[in-house]
């Protein structure tokens, strides 16, 4: 299998932690199949732009597979005329890399592939000067770039389509450097599409809700395959794992009303640790435990009746977890486990239990604190899915 390549925009407000994350835990379920990442080269951009992206994206192995995490958006308001990239399109553009300028790229892109087949035809006789002049008039008017001046020579049809590209990369792109920063990029994106890609995956908020913009951003680089998340995804940098009673602890402490704090010792709960966390769990449902679960399979009687049957087998609690959004795509989490062991310290088989079921079934994870990721589903009835959860590769589109 050729080597995975994951490009991480870390820049101010950018992802930086899910390098750390994929050192841990080198694994990112897919629907179209699972990545293992343990040998995967990961590339930090802090100050990304589209046409940075695309450079990086030139320097993956032909035939192979680019996973992208960087933000994204999938709505249209006062600032974003459509869904993209959270991310500007080039160094010298003044719009950010959304698909009105993935749609106008394809539509360079095919012009300049034209032009290049136009300039290399024949021009020694009349008859080939005039197809040649008519091939340049027919481009003009293609690309919605008006109809040349009448009797105009070769050189100035030339300089008519080149001036037009120009306007569209200057007002169309609004990029600084005209045409010649247009035709930086259309080769650059001519570099990707040679590699023919077999996938390429985001984990960029919500813009797989946007399966056009997937499209066009499928097509710009010529893979097989390309993939994006529906849901918000978020990563979170050393997330505590203690005991129920220092679990109750912290969440007072940042859960605080005013000068309102429950009765008993200062910071505390007066409760049971384990019948505050339910207690929690009640009020605040992004709060989540978790069950150390067995599978089993019970062999059919008859097997021309029935396959058999499979059991799954609740054995107890093992994890509580919160994760919370304290501001536009910014989150914190906190665990706890079940169970403790006589020193009043967390019951680190219980954590390596979860981190094998719900996060990566291979994962070196023994003891202490871990990094997590997952995908925000605040509006559904599990408000957070972790990697290996069934439902978290259905929330990842497919073009």
């Amino acid at each position: 299998m050729a080597e995975i390549h994951i490009i991480i925009h870390s820049g101010e407000h950018g992802l930086g932690i899910a390098a750390d994350y994929y050192k841990q835990f080198p694994w990112e379920p897919s629907p179209a199949g699972d990545l293992d990442l343990q040998d995967a080269k990961i590339v930090t951009i802090e100050k990304i732009t589209f046409d940075q992206l695309l450079v990086e994206l030139a320097n993956a192995p032909a035939g192979g597979t680019v996973l992208i995490v960087c933000h994204a958006h999938d709505e249209r308001g006062a600032i974003f005329q459509s869904s993209g990239l959270l991310m500007p399109l080039a160094a010298d553009a003044s719009i950010s890399a959304q698909d009105d300028a993935f749609q106008r790229l394809l539509e360079a892109r095919a012009a300049n592939r034209k032009a290049k087949t136009i300039r290399a035809m024949p021009s020694k006789t009349d008859q080939e000067k005039k197809a040649k002049s008519d091939e340049w008039i027919g481009l003009a008017t293609e690309f919605s770039l008006g109809y040349p001046p009448d009797g105009a020579t070769l050189p100035q049809l030339e300089r008519f389509f080149e001036n037009g590209l120009d306007s569209v990369a200057r007002k169309g792109l609004q990029l600084r450097g005209g045409a010649t920063s247009l035709k930086r990029m259309l080769d650059h994106i001519e570099k990707v599409q040679l590699l023919k890609l077999d996938r390429v995956e985001f984990r960029a908020c919500k813009i797989g809700k946007d399966t056009e913009t997937l499209g066009h951003l499928k097509e710009l680089f010529g893979c097989r395959k390309l993939l994006a998340p529906t849901a918000r995804t978020f990563y979170i940098n050393r997330m505590p794992v203690s005991t129920l009673d220092r679990f109750d602890h912290l969440y007072i402490n940042e859960h605080r009303v005013g000068n309102f704090r429950p009765p008993g010792p200062v910071g505390r709960s007066f409760k049971d640790p384990a019948d505050f966390v339910i207690d929690v769990i009640r009020s605040n449902p992004k709060t989540r435990t978790f069950w150390d679960v067995e599978f089993g399979f019970i062999p059919p009687a008859n097997r021309r009746l029935s396959l058999g049957t499979t059991t799954i087998k609740l054995k107890g609690h093992v994890l509580a977890m919160l994760v919370e959004e304290i501001r536009p795509s910014w989150y914190r989490a906190s665990a706890a486990t079940w169970h403790e062991t006589s020193g009043h310290k967390p019951a680190w088989d219980d954590a390596s239990k979860f981190v094998h079921e719900y996060i990566m079934k291979q994962a070196k994870y023994s003891s202490g604190d871990f990094m997590v990721s997952g995908f925000w589903t605040p509006e559904e009835e599990m408000p957070w899915l972790l990697p290996n959860e069934p439902d978290y590769v259905d929330h990842v589109n497919q073009v």
